[in-house]
């Protein structure tokens, strides 16, 4: 039985590590929820610096119409994209990565049409040290081949990079 095999597995962990113990699964993973989801990154251009990575997003703004926003994150020289807001001791920790397609300006709430943010390369698992210009965070299927046809107008080296994003609480 389950009980017997998980039993088992913690006599065998138990001879390297004595204090350890068996751990039931978050109600919300037993219903089912899992709190990473596979998506696409719709990815506009990828800079070594904040700067560039900006005259980019603004460039593509007004060539495209797509609007550019900083989703109220502020950069900072020490720490990167932060909160302005934030009181924690590390400021670095107060980034939250962009997870929703129309997560864009803060204070509007939910904007149904693609918008252009800033995001750390390393935020999403890509190559670490880069700022990329993201222009869409999508499922797969038509949609997303359709806006990746219409950025690549613009930017035609345009490309969507899989990653998993955290959808649990951020807080």
């Amino acid at each position: 039985t389950d009980s017997d095999r998980i039993d088992e597995s913690l006599t065998t962990a138990r001879r390297f590590y004595p204090t350890a113990r068996i751990r039931p699964e978050p109600r919300a993973v037993q219903m089912g929820f899992r709190p990473y989801v596979r998506s696409g990154v719709l990815v506009a251009g990828s800079y070594r610096s904040y700067e560039a990575a900006v005259r980019a997003a603004e460039t593509l703004e007004v060539a495209s119409g797509i609007p550019f926003g900083t989703r109220g994150l502020v950069y900072d020289e020490t720490w990167g994209l932060i909160q302005p807001d934030s009181s924690w001791e590390n400021p670095a920790d107060s980034f939250y990565r962009r997870r929703y397609d129309a997560d864009c300006f803060a204070g509007r709430g939910p904007d149904p049409s693609p918008c252009l943010t800033i995001e750390p390369s390393d935020a999403y698992g890509f190559e670490p040290g880069h700022y990329i210009v993201v222009a869409g965070v999508l499922g797969r299927g038509p949609e997303r081949d359709d806006r990746l046809r219409a950025l690549r107008e613009f930017v035609p080296d345009a490309y969507v990079k899989e990653t998993n994003l955290w959808m649990g609480c951020i807080n």
